[in-house]
């Protein structure tokens, strides 16, 4: 609208009026520039931490959005809360993720739960079809469990 104004013949009215209101914004814009530019330099500082302290709210605001979603996408895929699948809980708590370590991690998995008489959940795993899941803590305990086994401290 603006190229169109400034470009159009200002003997039509609405161009006219077009390229008055344009000039006066644009000498609003020009002298709010120099009114800032006139304030003392801690003045402006502030200004610009200000703005950029709302820039940050505005992406921790778009972030946490974003992590409620993927909250309940988790959920939807694991079903109960603090229930994991192994692979899942080894790379929430950056532990090894290697295929037969995890088998051997649901192994011992499966018999700490047994003994409490409770069997694991299930959830399907694009790459490994449906895989069981189990409580945080049977897992903490199962991974504790094979690192023993395996030589290393828990």
């Amino acid at each position: 609208a603006y190229l169109v104004a400034m470009n159009g013949d200002p003997n039509k009215p609405q161009v006219a009026a077009a390229q008055s209101y344009f000039a006066e914004r644009t000498r609003q814009a020009e002298t709010t520039e120099t009114s800032l530019a006139s304030l003392p330099e801690w003045v402006q500082q502030q200004m610009a931490t200000l703005v950029q302290v709302g820039r940050l709210e505005v992406e921790q605001q778009r972030q946490a959005g974003q992590l409620r979603e993927v909250s309940a996408r988790v959920e939807a895929l694991e079903g109960a809360h603090d229930w994991f699948s192994a692979l899942g809980y080894a790379k929430l708590h950056d532990l090894p993720t290697a295929q037969g370590y995890l088998r051997r991690v649901g192994i011992a998995a499966g018999r700490v739960l047994r003994e409490t008489g409770s069997a694991p959940g299930k959830t399907q795993h694009p790459a490994y079809g449906t895989v069981n899941t189990y409580p945080a803590w049977v897992l903490e305990r199962a991974f504790a469990d094979v690192a023993v086994a395996a030589g290393h401290s828990a």
